[in-house]
């Protein structure tokens, strides 16, 4: 369960502290987009589930950025936020166990008024998240679609980072190739004066940058 904070206090160290000051943030890491990913991605402890951040939000791919996504989210997220909080102020209580009268059936409150109304404005706040993702074919239910879709979209991710080294890889490739064929004109004792010489150690050096690249 996320939540805003003061800076002003000192936290426990058991808590996973987050620099996002935005309530669309507050949208995307509490949706039912991002649990089923943490519920994938993170560790047990004991019979429960532990937010550990270096699997559960340093490998999640935050939806793009566009600004009528972002304000959606914004909006829906505020909205949710501030209907629990006043949820919790005025019938004292944490939020576990405001998210059990949310979630749990079985629980005397499941349909009071005002929890289903918490549970309208979380189902807006995961439509928004969805739809920036682009997947408006998906409920905020269908957690082993939305999986794949976060396996697909973080491995497209990391293949446009690849790629985007390309250009400096293309550089180091000229500037090796440039370097060798130089050497082919040095005189005394590193003297390179035969052209297939030449030729093939530059045939060589880009051979095995490429497999780098």
């Amino acid at each position: 369960l996320m939540a805003f904070q003061e800076t002003n206090q000192v936290l426990s160290m058991t808590l996973v502290i987050f620099a996002l000051d935005q309530y669309r943030h507050f949208a995307i890491l509490q949706s039912q987009v991002h649990e089923p990913w943490v519920r994938k991605m993170g560790s047990t402890l004991g019979l429960g589930m532990r937010y550990t951040p270096s699997s559960c939000f340093q490998t999640f791919p935050f939806p793009p950025s566009t600004p009528e996504t972002d304000q959606r989210m914004e909006d829906t997220g505020k909205a949710l936020y501030e209907a629990r909080s006043i949820y919790m102020i005025k019938h004292q209580l944490g939020m576990t166990e405001t998210w059990n009268r949310l979630l749990e059936e079985n629980n005397e409150h499941y349909y009071d008024e005002e929890i289903e109304d918490i549970r309208q404005k979380r189902y807006d706040m995961d439509r928004a998240v969805l739809d920036a993702y682009g997947w408006s074919d998906l409920e905020p239910t269908d957690d082993k679609d939305i999986i794949a879709r976060l396996r697909k979209l973080n491995a497209e991710r990391a293949l446009e980072e690849v790629l985007g080294e390309g250009p400096s890889m293309d550089a180091l490739i000229q500037s090796a190739t440039k370097h060798i064929k130089a050497l082919g004109t040095m005189q005394g004792e590193f003297a390179m004066t035969s052209d297939t010489t030449v030729n093939d150690l530059v045939a060589e050096a880009e051979k095995k940058l490429k497999k780098v690249k």
